[in-house]
């Protein structure tokens, strides 16, 4: 990976924005599912009391390039369970999702 990549970890603020990761991370990235089976689980961004409320109850790892430009989040529940793991299409293969898997776990 080229560029600098930077962490921190995500507020309300950032819901908007972890919303539009996951669209295009399920909508437009490389993925064995097909077109149909894409827009089934992930039909429109998410938003709304429901997305704020799931989000608000995790810690939220966010991946940024040097420019500022968020490029993935991981989210981790009171469980330990990892529910939320997106990367933007142009960022994929270049070892972020172990980068936030190793902010996440620290």
């Amino acid at each position: 990976m080229h560029d600098t990549i930077a962490l921190s970890w995500a507020c309300e603020q950032d819901y908007e924005i972890l919303a539009d990761i996951m669209f295009d991370a399920v909508r437009h990235g490389p993925s064995k599912y097909d077109e149909a089976q894409r827009e089934a689980w992930v039909p429109e961004r998410r938003s709304g009391a429901s997305w704020d409320k799931r989000l608000a109850r995790q810690d939220i790892a966010m991946a940024h390039r040097n420019d500022g430009a968020t490029l993935g989040f991981m989210s981790l529940d009171a469980s330990g369970y990892i529910d939320f793991a997106y990367i933007r299409p142009e960022a994929q293969g270049r070892g972020l999702f172990r980068i936030l898997y190793d902010a996440i776990e620290a």
